[in-house]
């Protein structure tokens, strides 16, 4: 049985006319999410932020117009933020390093790239 996406909008074709920075910048808006519900110890707000982050990692991954490389970087990215919160890089000083990689990307993507 295949789960119904969360972002069924974005799947359904959105997600893949948006920028590899519109994208990454969507995703750290999903990262922020998941770190307030963390740090607030809001377990099910946090719970259904790290699927939806995780679904648009995975949308990212799966986008036919990123290289290999870049689909290597964004896996990467998918590793780093599991080892942030499952791994042995749970630290806040690991959060904070994620956050400042996605804030970049969110501030090129409001410039249009």
């Amino acid at each position: 049985m295949t789960k119904a996406p969360i972002h069924s909008h974005l799947a359904s074709g959105r997600w893949f006319q948006l920028s590899l920075a519109e994208q990454l910048g969507n995703i750290g808006s999903e990262y922020e999410r998941v770190l307030s519900a963390y740090n607030n110890q809001n377990f099910k707000r946090y719970d259904s932020a790290i699927d939806r982050l995780y679904e648009l990692l995975c949308l990212s991954v799966i986008d036919p117009r990123w290289t290999m490389a870049q689909r290597r970087e964004i896996c990467r990215l998918k590793e780093s933020v599991s080892e942030t919160f499952f791994g042995d890089c749970q630290t806040e000083q690991s959060r904070e390093g994620l956050r400042r990689y996605f804030y970049y990307f969110g501030v090129l993507a409001r410039k249009g790239n």
